[in-house]
């Protein structure tokens, strides 16, 4: 007899729960895609940091390449 209480309990919450959770809208769209960092594709933080730093020397004055002599 207990056991079916709390069945009928559970089964209670439960119902509340969802329709709780249909009326309930939020204020955010949905989206169809989660938050993409990157990782999923096989690039590794450590390319992407390596690409940055490649792109600061890059655009730094003194940076990477032939090092010209004044004469």
């Amino acid at each position: 007899m207990v056991h079916n209480a709390v069945l009928v309990t559970v089964s209670l919450v439960m119902g509340t729960l969802l329709l709780l959770s249909a009326a309930q809208e939020s204020p955010y769209p949905r989206s169809k895609r989660g938050l993409d960092l990157g990782l999923s594709r096989g690039f590794s933080g450590s390319q992407a940091a390596k690409h940055l730093m490649g792109l600061a020397a890059a655009n730094y004055a003194g940076g990477p390449g032939r090092r010209r002599r004044h004469v």
